[in-house]
């Protein structure tokens, strides 16, 4: 049998397909689905959109299901699934395939490679990883990501974080921050007092709630101690070091839904904007390396 590593990075050649042989595409009834009460995903959001462009041009990329009895359970494509039931249809394209012991693994790393996941997803995915079969360290699952080995730890600090912490991290806090938070108030619970009161935190923040006071050049240097108390730094004062925040201007609805149709069909952010006075259209993909690259590649050549 194939370690986890070893089917992770033949994933990552072909995230989306199916370790079965597909029977074909077929119209299943909504009524019939059911969705994976396991997805590691546990936020949708911007479903309107999606349904009112599904509305219009129809599920674009079929839902991947499992059998499960008389039934059928959602294994990829929830938020079309979830959209195609708020547009009103009656029932969706779908491949259905046997149930298999890799199909929570390339639920994890499906989710992992979408970029608009919240910390609190990506960590509860690493930790899906770590736990899962073969339970790889953190520098195998790194390398076989193709991430950063950093990356990986923090995110899998999280199970261990203090529930002040986790509250930053819900509050849309970045993870380096809150990592570091986390890594001084193992040494010093004071830490978490210090933040007890704030809903957000930045990395800028961190620096000054985390930097020690300074010392008097005439005092005699003192040996190792505990650490000092975290110095308690003005909730305005660190407000007044933000810059002010820039309003974003609003995209076209039917742009935007443009865009999560693009996103379901290659799996990956998409960004469609006009572009001068001649309204030149600019689609731009994000993927993060070549391997990725060639997933889209593969994915268009294929429509």
């Amino acid at each position: 049998m194939s370690s986890t590593l070893e089917r992770l990075s033949k994933f990552r050649a072909a995230i989306a397909t199916p370790t079965t042989e597909p029977a074909g595409v077929r119209e299943l009834a909504l009524d019939l689905i059911d969705p994976d009460p396991e997805q590691p995903r546990k936020t949708f959001d911007d479903l309107d959109e999606l349904a009112e462009s599904i509305k219009t041009h129809g599920v674009l990329q079929p839902i991947t299901v499992v059998a499960v009895g008389d039934r059928y359970r959602v294994a990829y494509g929830e938020r079309r699934y979830r959209a195609s039931r708020i547009a009103g249809r009656a029932t969706v394209p779908a491949i259905v395939v046997a149930a298999a012991a890799e199909i929570r693994e390339r639920q994890l790393i499906e989710n992992l490679y979408r970029t608009d996941l919240s910390a609190l997803e990506i960590a509860a995915t690493i930790r899906g990883l770590l736990d899962g079969p073969g339970k790889p360290s953190i520098a195998a699952l790194a390398a076989s990501l193709a991430k950063p080995r950093p990356w990986v730890s923090m995110h899998a600090a999280v199970s261990d974080m203090a529930p002040e912490l986790v509250r930053l991290l819900k509050n849309g806090s970045g993870i380096r921050a809150v990592y570091d938070l986390h890594v001084a108030a193992k040494k010093n619970a004071a830490v978490l007092t210090a933040v007890a009161g704030r809903e957000v935190v930045t990395a800028g923040d961190v620096a000054a709630l985390l930097q020690p006071p300074a010392s008097k050049s005439s005092e005699p240097v003192a040996g190792p101690g505990p650490m000092p108390a975290v110095p308690a730094t003005p909730a305005a004062a660190i407000e007044a070091t933000r810059p002010p925040a820039v309003a974003k201007p609003e995209k076209d609805p039917h742009t935007a839904a443009l865009e999560r149709q693009v996103e379901e069909v290659l799996g990956f952010k998409t960004v469609i904007s006009v572009v001068g006075p001649g309204e030149r259209t600019r689609v731009i993909v994000e993927v993060g390396d070549f391997d990725q690259l060639a997933q889209v590649t593969g994915r268009l050549m294929r429509r």
